[in-house]
């Protein structure tokens, strides 16, 4: 019943505010996107500004990765962390997940699918970790040690995968959204086309056919979503 009318009102002032010549600005061109096919409007892309440079600092060299992939960030459903944990026990491969949930239910969910694998395989003990709330060092450290950085969900741009690339890491990243606009395949990452177990367990296996990565790309590709860059785009924007 509400739908409908704050649909409407939505709308209404939408059109009050173009008719004002209010400029629109999208996080990405995705959003852009999601705006002009609701709203019918233009609007200008500026890149959200990500702190890379204490990243660019972090030292990623071949001899420090150990065998583990990272999922790290805010726990939500819509990240798909449990799509990631699937695939890491299927494939027997290690996966540290840091960071915690609004919602204490969501984390439950998530450490009950790996228990009621490890009760039918008890070899995979141990695969799955749940860190919780890790400080900057942890995450810096955890990021110099991974092999690679999983993100299977769809966000609107994704702040954390461009830290990744900042501190070198190549990310698997589901082919939708932002990380269009910062992942590029075969040079920081490779993407997997659908949010299904089949599809990220072969970008896994592909990935891993990979011999080596070359860091200092990866870490270049995050470097135009710098601060910097945001306030010079912002700058633009505004005429000053």
């Amino acid at each position: 019943i509400f739908i409908y009318w704050l649909r409407k009102l939505d709308h209404s002032a939408v059109k009050y505010l173009n008719q004002n010549n209010c400029i629109w600005i999208a996080n990405s061109e995705f959003i852009r996107t999601v705006i002009e096919d609701i709203y019918k409007t233009d609007s200008i892309v500026i890149y959200p500004p990500v702190e890379i440079q204490n990243y660019l600092l972090i030292e990623r060299k071949p001899e420090l990765i150990e065998d583990f992939y990272l999922c790290h960030g805010r726990i939500s459903f819509h990240k798909r962390i449990d799509l990631a944990i699937e695939v890491c026990l299927k494939l027997n491969r290690k996966l540290v997940i840091s960071g915690t949930s609004v919602l204490e239910s969501q984390t439950r969910d998530l450490q009950k699918i790996v228990t009621e694998f490890e009760d039918i395989n008890p070899q995979s003990k141990g695969l799955i970790q749940f860190l919780g709330r890790t400080t900057d060092e942890d995450i810096k450290v955890l990021m110099t040690q991974c092999k690679g950085f999983l993100f299977p969900g769809k966000e609107d741009f994704g702040i954390t995968p461009v830290e990744v690339l900042a501190a070198g890491v190549p990310i698997i990243a589901y082919q939708a959204g932002g990380a269009l606009e910062y992942i590029k395949d075969g040079v920081n990452g490779l993407f997997f086309t659908d949010q299904s177990v089949a599809s990220l367990y072969t970008a896994i296996e592909k990935f891993e056919k990979i011999e080596s990565w070359n860091i200092q790309k990866i870490k270049d590709s995050s470097k135009p979503f710098s601060g910097e860059i945001f306030i010079e785009n912002i700058k633009k924007l505004v005429g000053t």
